[in-house]
């Protein structure tokens, strides 16, 4: 399968002898969708298919985008076209697929924010939940995850 096939479709099935993502035009895996739902505005900041494109060219992302990458990456929303050097600083040039912008575009928006400012929640032991962000710490009650996401 080629890279610019990969692009065009969305959904990791699994991986080839060689480490090369397959792909399913059917199907788009739970882990990618939930991943792009709970980091709206990242998924939303990525440019449409055909463009080649840097992390810091992203507007309103802020440092998010940089651990985000290999994630992207990995679930096969971006790939690696390839890197540049200016002025002694190495950047990589990414692409995004054609098929998750598509998905992007239908069925990611911008909802509710926590306090915090962001939006995902994951379950901590406590019975309590946390931000998905990992730059953030801040941890909710029930109460502020009812509020935020249920009303």
């Amino acid at each position: 399968m080629s890279a610019q096939t990969s692009l065009d479709t969305f959904g990791a099935t699994d991986r080839n002898p060689t480490g090369q993502v397959e792909w399913s035009e059917r199907s788009v895996c739970s882990e990618a969708a939930t991943w792009l739902q709970m980091h709206a505005d990242i998924a939303l900041a990525l440019p449409r298919p055909g463009l080649q494109w840097e992390a810091r060219e992203l507007d309103g992302v802020g440092s998010s985008i940089g651990p985000a990458l290999g994630r992207l990456r990995r679930l096969g929303i971006i790939e690696r076209c390839h890197t540049t050097t200016k002025n002694d600083v190495r950047r990589t040039v990414w692409s995004t697929s054609g098929g998750a912008y598509a998905w992007i575009q239908n069925h990611v928006e911008i909802g509710d924010r926590l306090p915090c400012g962001h939006r995902g929640l994951r379950n901590i032991p406590a019975g309590d939940y946390t931000c998905t962000n990992d730059d953030c710490e801040r941890e909710f009650s029930r109460w502020v995850a009812h509020e935020v996401f249920c009303e």
